[in-house]
């Protein structure tokens, strides 16, 4: 028998609507739907008890500007996989409560469609910010026991709180050249001397950090034999059941070659306001799409982003403001692409985004509204708030141009038309 489906009436339709809203309205944690600008157009109310601000206060405002710095650059990612790929977003981040502190979000989320077509992200936010200090701590605990295991690769040394060494392994033998029997009972600072600029950074490390909290420094030191070695520590101060401070554990790294390489690579290819890649990395990439898409004969875009009347908040605020706001229009920037894409600072207040591969014809005009409507938007910088806007020139290969140079050469020409159009706009 073919079966029957029962009528849905109206009403049916209404209680499902009343009983999912009261669902979401009264969920233990927060929901976030935003736009693939990363704004924010839906929150549930019980995001006054999680960062203590009401529902009209978040809606309309970009969910990265609640990241801690410090977690930013993973939200971004996340964020734009999750549009652009498909991806499920599941992952821990620091988010601003309105006193001021920080707490801990377990995210997960995923994009969706509208009965009108349009992509949206839904975000369910637990706060786990007692689980994940309940797990550090338990982590420094362990910590504690497993330094003292000699098969350590890395260097592992403790003192008293006279400075005095009552632990040195083999890999800290290995490392700084001293014998642990050359070095037990003996002040720590000659032995691992700092050189040049990092002596006052090793000097509170040896001190230790009364806070009582972990931290890192990196240091240039100096071996039994006069050679420089970079360290990276780990430094873990020791208190006993009363609370008081009996010693310091430290684990010392040597990252040489690889600090070495990383401050070679940030000099060449990082621009040092931003912290984004720089137009040096920019052209190198833009170069080797152009080689990958001749031989997949396969298409991608370039966008020439200008901020439209920068000098004004530079004259007005100052440097390390604009500064501020060149840093939070890349992080819009961002926000608007895919991982796989290439967004960098060319200089100024000019921005580079490759779409190494466009989605389909109209994609990358797509892109570029998207970026406008991102940057219509008011966005924090150095505790205020500034309105943004951008003027965008677009070039695709191969139609705009067979190599990098032209391609690039044609989006500058566009965006100069885009700003005689009146600004705050794209041309092709």
């Amino acid at each position: 028998m073919k079966r029957v489906e029962p009528e849905r009436s109206p009403e049916s339709r209404i209680v499902r609507e009343d009983r999912f809203r009261y669902l979401v309205e009264n969920a233990f944690d927060v929901i976030v739907e935003c736009a693939v600008s990363g704004r924010i157009l839906y929150v549930s109310p019980n995001v006054v008890e999680v960062l203590g601000y009401t529902p009209d206060e978040i809606i309309g405002t970009f969910l990265v500007d609640l990241l801690h710095a410090d977690d930013a650059e993973r939200g971004v990612v996340a964020f734009a996989s999750a549009v652009g790929d498909g991806d499920q977003i599941h992952t821990t981040l620091r988010y601003r409560h309105r006193s001021g502190q920080w707490r801990y979000l377990e995210g997960r989320g995923a994009r969706y469609k509208t009965r009108s077509g349009k992509v949206r992200v839904v975000i369910i936010g637990r706060d786990v910010t007692a689980r994940t200090l309940a797990e550090e701590n338990l982590l420094r605990v362990q910590g504690r026991l497993e330094l003292h295991l000699q098969q350590l690769p890395v260097a592992v040394i403790s003192w008293d709180t006279d400075g005095r060494v009552t632990e040195w392994n083999p890999a800290a033998e290995r490392m700084f050249g001293y014998r642990r029997d050359e070095v037990i009972g003996r002040p720590a600072a000659p032995l691992i001397e700092a050189a040049g600029d990092e002596s006052e950074a090793l000097a509170l490390a040896l001190a230790g950090d009364q806070s009582g909290e972990p931290f890192r420094v990196t240091s240039e030191n100096r071996t039994k034999s006069g050679a420089t070695v970079i360290c990276e520590w780990s430094i873990v101060p020791m208190h006993d059941v009363k609370g008081e401070m009996t010693g310091v554990i430290t684990i010392a790294e040597n990252v040489s070659e690889r600090e070495r390489s990383r401050r070679l690579e940030e000099v060449a290819y990082k621009d040092p306001i931003t912290g984004m890649p720089n137009r040096r990395f920019f052209d190198d990439r833009l170069a080797a799409a152009v080689d990958a898409t001749r031989r997949k004969s396969d298409s991608f875009a370039v966008l020439y982003v200008d901020l439209d009347d920068f000098k004004s908040i530079n004259d007005r605020h100052g440097h390390h403001v604009g500064d501020a706001v060149l840093n939070a229009v890349g992080l819009r920037l961002r926000v608007c692409v895919r991982e796989t894409d290439v967004v960098a600072r060319l200089g100024g207040d000019e921005f580079g985004v490759l779409l190494t591969r466009l989605e389909g014809i109209g994609y990358a005009e797509e892109v570029a509204e998207r970026i406008l409507e991102s940057l219509r938007h008011p966005l924090v910088a150095s505790d205020r708030t500034f309105d943004a806007s951008a003027s965008i020139g677009l070039s695709k290969y191969p139609d705009d141009g067979p190599d990098a140079a032209t391609l690039l050469r044609k989006a500058d020409a566009a965006m100069y038309r885009a700003k005689q159009k009146g600004k705050s706009t794209y041309s092709k």
